[in-house]
């Protein structure tokens, strides 16, 4: 019981840190900032996170796509790459 719960403590924590790293990314690359509450880790695997960073004074926001390895460089991701985590365009 004890090590799922620090298995479960130890994602969100690395899930968190990921959305920290792809907003520093999102804007040294775009210049504009970034909504952290409402940005998130839509995906985890073994060694990297992608993460859904969103932006911009519209409803709904804008939306960037990262891939935030453990260790290295930080990608952009395009949609259709994350479409397959559950993104859908907005309605």
């Amino acid at each position: 019981m004890i090590g799922w719960i620090r298995n479960t403590l130890a994602e969100r924590r690395r899930g968190r840190q990921a959305v920290a790293r792809a907003a520093v990314a999102f804007e040294s690359k775009h210049g504009q900032s970034p909504h952290v509450g409402i940005s998130t880790t839509i995906h985890q695997d073994g060694a990297r996170c992608i993460v859904r960073v969103c932006y911009g004074h519209v409803k709904p926001p804008c939306r960037a796509f990262f891939v935030v390895p453990d260790e290295g460089e930080i990608e952009e991701l395009q949609f259709e790459d994350v479409t397959q985590f559950g993104e859908c365009p907005w309605r």
